[in-house]
Parts: C-alpha cells; sequence; structure tokens
C-alpha cells in the first residue's frame, strides 16, 4: 500500500515516521470518534487543497473524559511524502487549534472536545495508508494513532 501523506496547515503540526506508534490511545481520558479514517475512493485531482472542495473529508472529534487537563503538544498525519493529504480547516472555533494556550501547549480541559479534519487529495491511483497523530508534550510519542486509508481512482 502506498503511504498517505499530509499539507500541514496548522501551527505547531509535524511530520513524523508512521513506525513511530501502533493505534490506539496512552493517555487515560482522551477519546477519538472515530476511532479510524476511511476515506473510500476518491478521484486523483478531484480535491482543491486551497478550498477543500471535492476533497473527501474525515473529521475526528478529540475530547477529554477525565478530570484532569490534557496538554496537546501537536497533531499532523505521518509521512508527507508524496503530498496526497493535508489538515483541514474545522468549522471556526471548533478546531483543536482553537484550544486555549497554556505554558505553550494546547489545553485541553476535562469534558471539553475539539475537531481535527483530514482531507484525502490523491495524486496517484491505488490503496493509500497513514495515521493521524497526536501527541502530549513532545513529538517523542504519540498519545493516540488513527488510522486513515483511502483509494486513489
Amino acid at each position: 500500500m502506498k503511504k498517505l501523506g499530509l499539507l500541514v496547515t496548522v501551527i505547531f503540526a509535524i511530520a513524523v515516521p508512521s513506525t513511530a506508534a501502533s493505534p490506539g490511545y496512552t493517555i487515560a481520558g482522551l477519546k477519538i470518534q472515530p476511532g479510524v479514517g476511511a476515506f473510500g475512493a476518491v478521484p486523483i485531482g478531484s480535491c482543491n487543497l486551497v478550498t477543500y472542495s471535492g476533497c473527501a473529508l474525515k473529521t475526528f472529534t478529540v475530547e477529554n473524559v477525565s478530570d484532569v487537563t490534557i496538554r496537546i503538544g501537536g497533531f499532523a498525519v505521518a509521512d508527507v511524502d508524496p503530498l496526497i493529504a493535508a489538515l483541514a480547516p474545522s468549522a471556526p472555533g471548533t478546531g483543536c487549534d482553537f484550544l486555549p494556550v497554556v505554558d505553550g501547549y494546547w489545553a485541553l480541559i476535562p469534558g471539553a472536545s475539539c475537531r481535527i479534519t483530514v482531507a484525502f487529495s490523491p495524486t496517484q491511483k491505488g490503496p493509500m495508508r497513514n495515521e493521524l497523530h497526536i501527541w502530549y508534550l513532545d513529538q517523542s510519542q504519540p498519545i493516540a494513532v488513527v488510522p486513515l486509508s483511502g483509494v486513489g481512482t
């Protein structure tokens, strides 16, 4: 399978190898829905990564169901080459990049949620896969890994 890539459109998002983690969560109280991003078949060249018109979009809700604040150091899609996916803006004010910043990290307070939207824009034919990563204080190990897949047609 080919790897999905990323055009980073949010502050602090960086690329990391997808081998850095396995699917799931490592912090109690962190909940992400849906747990998998399956984009289906998308025609090559159908997505405008400026307006996101024609893109296959998946929105993930990141929620803190614990009683302590979870700090988020960053989020991104792994493996940026070749360019075939992007973090797209969520509805104004709902994106994780709109969370309050405390000591240089986004703060997801107890009971709060935010959204991360991913666009799939294939540049080649065939099945592709990647992962959405969310980090705690640094990029050494993701606190959440969401599998992503799609097919360029």
